[in-house]
């Protein structure tokens, strides 16, 4: 397995997996210039059972890459009279509904065929010119989606069950379908069916039956401008249709950023650093956030800050329940197995 390790220019991959790994502590910034032993400067951004369980280098990354290239060599723009026919609403909520108002009619031009593509998932509008447009996930987003989705499903227990999900949807007040990266159901939104396996909880309406919405969701955002990420992780948190089945109670954007401006890494150009991760929250009835209103904010050479917590109560848990929490060292750890460097931004 390949060692995680810092020099003196950032975060990146050895040849070798090492024995137990350094401490937070231990594992702060090296003076610019100073020359230090690989042995000195070993870091692990995960534990030696983290990086285990994403099974570094393995051939099942390998099968992944393959995986979602071919997806995204299939996928499908938006169709002409979409992204063409117009700009949409400088509103946020107007213009969602009117996108999937166009949406639907290219549904029903196509006979009923339409609403399954799965690139409608990463259809945006841009922030400035309000055009439409689709952005499909790479391998590194993905990873991260992968990565934040076991870690969270790993702190699931018979008490305190959590269920984690990364496929599925949120039905909008706008009349438009979204979906998150990552679903979260806590214990009030859970129940365990006739063999025991921990199922999302459904509400009967008159006419028909309708899932809860999660008690929480994660987006991780990679190329993708901020402005428009945030616009729609605030629809999502705010829109979603929240009568009986529940609001979204919170909700975390997680953006990576590179060392220069629009360049991040790609399957084939590893090589261009990152410099650190900006985090941003919302509770349900938060404003959108902009886009200096962080959470979370950390840049190679600093501590990690606090871990991104989902509380107990926010997962309908009793008195004793635990909640989730997401360390930012899983996250480096996991684009550093595959190739990604951490370096210190020119700004510092």
């Amino acid at each position: 397995m390949a060692e995680i390790y810092k020099t003196d220019a950032g975060l990146k991959l050895g040849k070798t997996f090492g024995e137990a790994t350094k401490t937070k502590e231990e594992s702060k910034h090296v003076s610019p210039g100073k020359s230090v032993s690989s042995e000195d400067t070993r870091e692990s951004a995960a534990s030696s059972a983290d990086v285990e369980e994403e099974n570094i280098a393995s051939s099942a990354d390998a099968k992944e890459e393959n995986l979602v290239s071919s997806v995204d060599a299939k996928e499908e723009e938006l169709p002409d009279f979409i992204r063409r026919k117009r700009t949409y609403s400088e509103v946020s909520t107007e213009a969602d509904e009117q996108l999937w108002e166009d949406i639907r009619k290219e549904h029903t031009r196509r006979g009923g065929s339409f609403l399954d593509q799965k690139f409608l998932k990463y259809t945006f509008i841009d922030a400035e010119t309000r055009e439409a447009y689709v952005k499909m996930p790479t391998i590194f987003h993905q990873r991260v989606v992968k990565i934040v989705r076991r870690w969270a499903d790993g702190q699931s227990n018979a008490d305190n069950g959590v269920l984690v999900e990364t496929d599925g949807g949120i039905e909008l007040t706008t009349g438009s379908r979204k979906e998150p990266d990552v679903y979260i159901f806590g214990r009030d939104r859970t129940e365990y069916d006739d063999y025991g396996v921990l199922t999302c909880r459904s509400h009967q309406y008159e006419t028909e039956t309708k899932e809860m919405n999660p008690s929480a969701i994660i987006e991780v955002s990679w190329t993708n401008k901020l402005k428009d990420e945030l616009e729609k992780f605030a629809l999502e948190m705010n829109q979603c249709n929240s009568d009986e089945i529940g609001a979204i109670k919170v909700g975390y954007l997680i953006k990576f950023i590179p060392k220069k401006t629009g360049m991040y890494p790609t399957k084939d150009h590893r090589e261009h650093p990152l410099v650190g991760i900006d985090v941003y929250r919302m509770k349900a009835g938060d404003a959108e956030p902009a886009p200096d209103d962080k959470f979370r904010s950390w840049r190679y050479g600093d501590t990690y800050p606090e871990d991104l917590e989902i509380t107990g109560d926010e997962l309908g848990q009793d008195n004793q329940g635990t909640g989730i929490s997401i360390p930012f060292k899983i996250l480096v750890g996991g684009l550093a197995a595959l190739g990604v460097s951490f370096e210190r931004s020119d700004e510092n």
